[in-house]
């Protein structure tokens, strides 16, 4: 799952048109995945014009963000409508939550990290549809999402489902199968992913995995993690000059400083 940004109005209308859609969305996307987009929200649509209070669509800094579908609270068939949005073909690649209007503030929550998936989409969620999201049918409601408040449980959890499951879902399964380049690849990732979740408990949301770096180090100046970090970069800047034996233990060295950054980084909540 890359991140489109695009600015929004602050008050678009209640209603939006389809044909407003697509002006909007080739703003955004390629042609094949904007076709793909219109034409799920346009079956959503259709299908359940009359239970639904709202079509959303949200970026997101590490995926290809994702649609956020509110029925009416006095459905009472909500599973048959979630079933039905499935049926509809949501675009391959992006997030699909359904919820009642009164339900909104579980965009809010912490969310569980579950690898392989490796994102965890719920931290940025709420404040990117809040902020960067658009309304693609019917009421607005990005007001009622509540602004997350728990980014040091967030940051807990974090820490911990990379400390329980990236040992056996990454860095034992791919150092034994010896691809180690696919290990260091990843192991950048979860690293940046680690930063952007720290800095959110500085009020930092508004990232690009590029650029996660060079903020981590503005916040956590003359800090071990910051080392650690500059450390692995200095590794991975050496890869192209490195034979099989090199990459190896370039290799255990990423995982060695990965496992650092993790004990350092948890230090730093206490």
């Amino acid at each position: 799952m890359g991140l489109t940004r695009f600015i929004l109005k602050k008050k678009p209308p209640e209603e939006t048109s389809e044909e407003t859609m697509v002006n909007e969305e080739k703003l955004r996307t390629p042609n094949r995945a904007t076709t793909e987009k219109l034409r799920f929200t346009a079956k959503v649509i259709a299908r359940f014009r009359n239970e639904l209070e709202s079509l959303m669509y949200y970026p997101h800094p590490f995926t290809t963000g994702g649609f956020v579908i509110v029925f009416k609270d006095e459905i009472k068939e909500f599973l048959d409508c979630v079933t039905g949005v499935f049926q509809c073909a949501p675009p391959r690649g992006l997030s699909i939550h359904c919820m009642r209007r009164s339900e909104l503030f579980e965009l809010a929550l912490p969310g569980v990290y579950l690898m392989p998936s490796r994102v965890n989409e719920q931290e940025y969620l709420a404040l990117y549809l809040k902020h960067k999201g658009s309304v693609l049918y019917g009421l607005d409601l990005r007001e009622e999402i509540p602004t997350p408040n728990n980014y040091g449980l967030m940051l807990d959890n974090h820490l911990e489902a990379m400390t329980t499951q990236v040992r056996g879902h990454i860095l034992l399964k791919w150092l034994a199968s010896k691809e180690y380049l696919l290990l260091i690849d990843e192991i950048d990732n979860q690293f940046r992913y680690l930063m952007g979740t720290a800095l959110l408990a500085h009020g930092v949301w508004d990232v690009n995995l590029e650029g996660l770096p060079d903020l981590f180090a503005q916040y956590f100046k003359n800090q071990p993690v910051t080392e650690i970090w500059q450390s692995f970069n200095s590794i991975r800047k050496e890869l192209d000059t490195k034979d099989d034996v090199g990459c190896r233990a370039a290799a255990f060295e990423t995982a060695w400083l990965f496992e650092s950054f993790l004990r350092e980084l948890r230090e730093y909540t206490r």
